[in-house]
């Protein structure tokens, strides 16, 4: 039982810094199109993928619903940071 705690107390944790991403978009897109020498498109781009992952929001719940909030929350955030590294 104190194992399963930890863990979704870890999956919350990178469901959260995942989430947080997203949100400080506009905060740290600046630096990304100075640093790599980005266009505005390829930045809106960026952004754009980032909202349709928001509006693909039924699989994670669906996901949720077959395997537990925890385990989806995992599955998630793992997800979500293989796809921010393939931005770089």
């Amino acid at each position: 039982m104190e194992l399963e705690r930890w863990t979704i107390t870890v999956a919350c944790f990178w469901g959260t810094c995942s989430t947080g991403l997203i949100y400080l978009f506009s905060i740290y897109s600046g630096a990304l199109k100075k640093q790599f020498d980005f266009s505005q498109g390829e930045l809106e781009l960026i952004n754009t993928a980032v909202f349709c992952a928001g509006i693909l929001g039924v699989f994670p719940g669906w996901m949720s619903d077959r395997l537990g909030p925890s385990k989806a929350m995992l599955v998630g955030g793992a997800t979500m940071g293989v796809a921010f590294t393939f931005f770089w």
